[in-house]
């Protein structure tokens, strides 16, 4: 692993918000996959243990049966896709089977037990601690998990901000007080654009990684060229104030076969 990449930090899942596309297309699709599953037959084993009835159908439905899922799993992806979607469902389902879990813990004295409740408190808080680092170990567990998909697009180091792929997404960078909005998917369109919004005049680095499929890239600032990039897979950095209303555009010829359009595949570091 690079120094660079040990000082470098994704941002909480919160804080980005895949926007229409292919990859949100497999995060929404990942989010009804989990909700297809019942919490009652996730809870079921726990419940005959500490001699309680269910309170609801053991198994619903046959496209998600429970035993594809171990509770804490489960319970760490409904979390995530609370953290990256705000979608209130999936805070519910972990409410209801947290609450189910408190109720076998007053009956039953059980290591693993309490470690599962734990894991239950820490995705109610609805927050994501992502990787300390962005090494590119990290990177296969997130491209098989679409609730992570968001901790794969950007990182940041300070007054630094890294931008790894170019997919339609939402930033909030809340100590800044920035967003930046991405508006394309790469490669099926051949230019990536971004907006900044800041509160105030920002003084950012901003290093766009060059896509591994293209031999040349070219950036433009507010309809100016400002940089090329002739490295695949290395950066191009832009130094300099943002302000509300910057438009950057990245052009991203293809001169050869783009990769296979599946999400987990584009994901993959360059």
């Amino acid at each position: 692993m690079s120094d660079e990449a040990r000082a470098t930090r994704p941002f909480p899942l919160q804080d980005v918000r895949l926007l229409p596309g292919p990859f949100h297309e497999a995060q929404q699709a990942h989010g009804v996959r989990l909700l297809a599953v019942s919490p009652e037959a996730l809870l079921l084993p726990f419940r005959l243990r500490a001699g309680l009835p269910s309170r609801g159908p053991a198994r619903r439905g046959a496209a998600a049966p429970a035993e594809a899922w171990d509770l804490g799993p489960y319970l760490s992806a409904c979390g995530a896709m609370w953290a990256a979607t705000s979608n209130p469902a999936f805070r519910l389902r972990v409410v209801h089977i947290a609450d189910g879990l408190q109720q076998c813990r007053e009956r039953l004295d059980d290591e693993l037990l309490d470690a599962i409740c734990e894991l239950a408190a820490r995705a109610l808080r609805g927050t994501s601690a992502p990787e300390a680092s962005a090494d590119e170990a990290a990177a296969p567990r997130a491209t098989d998990d679409p609730a992570r998909y968001g901790e794969l697009l950007y990182r940041h180091d300070g007054h630094i901000l890294y931008v790894d792929r170019f997919i339609a997404s939402v930033l909030h960078w809340p100590e800044l007080g920035l967003r930046l909005r991405q508006l394309a998917n790469c490669p099926e369109q051949g230019a990536a654009r971004m907006l900044i919004q800041a509160a105030e005049r920002t003084r950012l680095r901003l290093r766009l990684r060059q896509p591994g499929w293209c031999p040349r890239a070219l950036v433009h600032v507010n309809g100016r060229q400002c940089a090329e990039g002739r490295q695949p897979g290395a950066f191009i950095e832009i130094d300099r104030p943002w302000r509300r209303g910057d438009e950057i555009v990245v052009e991203l010829p293809l001169h050869a076969p783009a990769p296979q359009h599946r999400p987990s595949l584009l994901l993959q570091p360059n």
